[in-house]
């Protein structure tokens, strides 16, 4: 038995720890090169609708100031009522 009862786990650490150390980093190494990679689809995803939806609102604002109702907008026809509440003949 060894005299120091912290000396076992010291032992224990100068071996294990770089082995770990050899297995983990490559790991960890891969998981960040997926994030990166990741944040990147969202980031371009994100760029391309962003695009789409300003084109939308440049029609819209285009057909607006020419004088055209945009394409979805509905008409509303409401029937006259009289001061009384019922419909107007």
């Amino acid at each position: 038995m060894l005299p120091l009862p912290a000396l076992r786990p010291f032992l224990f650490g100068l071996v294990v720890l770089p082995l770990v150390k050899r297995v983990a980093k490559p790991v960890l190494r891969e998981v960040v090169k997926a994030s990166v990679g990741i944040a990147l689809d969202v980031k371009k995803a994100a760029d391309e609708a962003r695009a789409e939806l300003q084109e939308i609102a440049a029609e819209a604002s285009a057909e607006s100031a020419a004088g055209r109702p945009a394409a979805r907008t509905a008409r509303v026809t409401v029937a006259p009522v009289s001061d009384n509440g019922s419909k107007a003949p």
